[in-house]
């Protein structure tokens, strides 16, 4: 929550660092009593700073939400959109693809993700990072005006977006880790780690 209420920087840094000093003890306690063990830290996301507030005004274009219409749901960076009706499916999809601060995930994507099932969305579109939809269910506390900016995480995953990179750190002596990988290959080498194997 504190990095979603205080953007990246000297402040975050300020406010984490109890946190980080506890957090490093508690590694040193675990290596000092685990000497032979491999020590895998993965942080669950990185953190990117909000800076711009999108709204696609679906009901301008497409008019108001119903069963009948289309129902979009947005969670701050994702929205996903339902509708029975492909030509109004066809018409909100090319709306989406033309706002450059987003991306509309294709099939292909859409299967490599997990999320083809069309419960998900009949189209799933994912903001760039840095961006976040103007009204959207995130939690209240953020959204509220705040003099240190904000923070948010769950966008396209383009390789320019450093920022919400999850960290990998490994204390052993049994492999080196690689520079990137993909959350498949991470989740290998997690798998791998915790069970002991080469």
């Amino acid at each position: 929550m504190m990095g979603h209420k205080c953007r990246r920087g000297e402040l975050y840094s300020e406010r984490l660092r109890p946190y980080m000093t506890e957090l490093k003890k508690t590694i040193d306690l675990y290596k000092e009593k685990n000497p032979e063990e491999e020590v895998l830290i993965v942080s669950d996301h990185g953190m990117s700073t909000v800076r711009k507030k999108i709204n696609p005004e679906l009901t301008k274009y497409f008019g108001k939400q119903g069963d009948k219409t289309y129902i979009a749901y947005c969670d701050t960076a994702v929205m996903c959109v339902w509708t029975k009706d492909k030509n109004l499916e066809e018409k909100i999809a090319e709306h989406l693809s033309s706002i450059e601060e987003g991306h509309l995930l294709t099939e292909e994507e859409r299967a490599y993700f997990g999320a083809a099932d069309k419960k998900f969305g009949d189209l799933i579109y994912i903001l760039r990072e840095g961006n976040v939809f103007a009204d959207n269910w995130f939690g209240k506390s953020v959204k509220k005006p705040n003099p240190d900016g904000s923070g948010m995480h769950g966008f396209w995953p383009e390789r320019e977006a450093k920022d919400q990179m999850a960290c990998i750190i490994l204390s052993g002596k049994r492999r080196k880790l690689n520079d990137l990988y993909d959350y498949k290959a991470a989740n290998k080498l997690i798998t791998e780690v915790m069970k002991g194997g080469e």
